[in-house]
């Protein structure tokens, strides 16, 4: 079974801040990244992760994150594998840096790219595009370059989906739910969005 994720992360605001513009709430709950519709942790670095059960979520649009990066930096994330896809973008008081963007239906090809991306990026990059040409290139077995927009935002987050995150999981994932009182996603995110 493979992960169907989105992720954000968010640095320069408190917990309680992110969730207010996010109109969450932490529930007390101990949760799992998966198994929760939706779960939070911070990190001692200072970033709040926020993590739903779902590819593409409205969560990481840029509707939502241009809003809350206002003010602060904010990494968001998704993954889909069992197409291989994973995109990554960085934003900046309320404005996209960049995006990387890796879809995998048709092999291990393909990164695209815009924007003003990170210094940290091209060893990356250059590094997983290696080892996929070591494994074989686009006929190997493996698709090394699905890994580089979730390894982009580890570098800064230190969060991967399908490895030990130490950084978030010394204080551990908290479940979060509506703080508008209303029942699943729709109602929370459609709030969020003015819908």
């Amino acid at each position: 079974m493979g992960a169907s994720l989105s992720w954000l992360a968010t640095k320069g605001k408190s917990a309680a801040t992110v969730l207010a513009e996010l109109r969450l709430r932490a529930t007390g709950v101990k949760g799992l990244e998966g198994e929760s519709p939706v779960v939070g942790a911070a990190s001692e670095a200072g970033w709040y992760l926020v993590v739903a059960d779902e590819a593409e979520h409205d969560l990481i649009g840029p509707a939502v994150v241009e809003r809350l990066s206002a003010a602060c930096e904010v990494l968001t994330c998704t993954v889909e594998e069992h197409v291989m896809f994973s995109k990554a973008t960085g934003w900046r008081d309320g404005r996209r840096l960049w995006t990387v963007t890796h879809r995998g239906e048709d092999g291990p090809v393909g990164i695209e790219e815009s924007g003003e991306l990170p210094p940290e990026y091209a060893g990356i990059r250059d590094a997983l595009v290696a080892q996929q040409a070591a494994e074989g290139g686009a006929e190997a077995d493996v698709d090394m370059l699905f890994d580089i927009p979730v390894a982009l935002v580890q570098r800064f987050t230190g969060y991967k989906h399908d490895e030990p995150s130490p950084a978030f999981e010394a204080q551990g994932f908290e479940v979060l739910e509506s703080a508008d009182g209303g029942a699943g996603k729709k109602s929370w995110i459609g709030r969020l969005l003015g819908r």
